[in-house]
């Protein structure tokens, strides 16, 4: 989150020239959402896969419920941080002025 931030000051000047927002919007979606999101997937794709081998009774202690609510927690975990981070660099976007040397 605080990489991101840093880069939506740099985001400024195209937010300025493109005269919206949204590029903060869709930055936060491809830096912070979409990681967090594959990652989440990717979580409960290999949770699966070593969970496969199961006990010697025949029960596993990974269950379907278990591995969507982890992916469900994820993805809202990365909403959140999508939206936190488009938020706040919204208005260090509008705080930004260009200034001459930099």
């Amino acid at each position: 989150m605080a990489e991101f931030l840093r880069n939506g000051r740099a985001l400024a000047p195209v937010a300025g020239l493109a005269g919206n927002h949204r590029v903060h919007w869709s930055t936060a979606a491809v830096g912070i959402l979409a990681p967090l999101t594959l990652a989440g997937v990717a979580g409960c794709t290999i949770g699966v896969w070593l969970a496969f081998p199961k006990t010697s009774g025949g029960a596993s202690y990974i269950t379907g419920g278990l591995l969507a609510g982890c992916a469900a927690a994820v993805t809202v975990v990365g909403l959140v941080a999508w939206v936190w981070g488009a938020a706040v660099s919204v208005p260090q976007a509008a705080r930004w002025r260009p200034r001459g040397g930099e």
